[in-house]
């Protein structure tokens, strides 16, 4: 938690409550990390907020950043009516690493996180940041998604953040702008 213990500061000054977590074989959790323990964890927690916490249904955004983008849509795919806020999303795992390694086979990757198939099933608000200078997962990633969205005639927003890179959105005050407006907008 050392590295996400301030993303506090972007929420509870505005009002919103965090659950933060890290997946079993990440970070100190013990455990095997893999896509299908990432989404069930992901599932267990929110199941927790639900029936333990009583969180209504229409209070809760699932956000997800980087990989964990993978695991929000999933979750919400099978949780439609949930907001969905995803910063700097990927289309999926095999398109990103060929984009490392054009040699690369779907079949040589552990995990795949369909993400763009996935957003079908979504019927909530989704809010996207991204940064245009983003090293890591292009920019051009959530304007695919976001292009995408807008056919299937979604509720989305694509938040762009000029100069922005993969780790450093919450610098820019455009960022703290659009995530405060889409969280009151709820």
């Amino acid at each position: 938690m050392r590295t996400w213990g301030r993303i506090y500061e972007d929420f509870l000054p505005i009002g919103w409550n965090l659950l933060i977590t890290d997946y079993r074989g990440y970070g100190k959790n013990s455990g095997s990390i893999s896509e299908e323990s990432m989404n069930s964890d992901a599932e267990l927690w929110l199941s927790y907020l639900l029936n333990e916490i009583k969180i209504p249904r229409n209070e809760i955004v699932i956000y997800g950043r980087s990989i964990g983008t993978g695991v929000a849509i999933d979750l919400v795919s099978k949780n439609p009516d949930l907001n969905l806020f995803l910063e700097t999303p990927f289309i999926d795992l095999f398109t990103l690493a060929r984009n490392y390694y054009p040699f690369i086979q779907a079949w040589m990757l552990k995990f795949q996180f369909q993400n763009l198939a996935k957003l079908k099933n979504i019927r909530s608000k989704i809010r996207i940041f991204h940064g245009t200078q983003d090293p890591i997962i292009p920019y051009s990633n959530s304007e695919i998604i976001f292009k995408k969205l807008k056919e299937q005639n979604q509720d989305v927003i694509l938040f762009t953040i000029s100069n922005g890179s993969h780790n450093d959105l919450t610098i820019y005050p455009e960022y703290h702008r659009a995530l405060k407006n889409s969280l009151d907008e709820l």
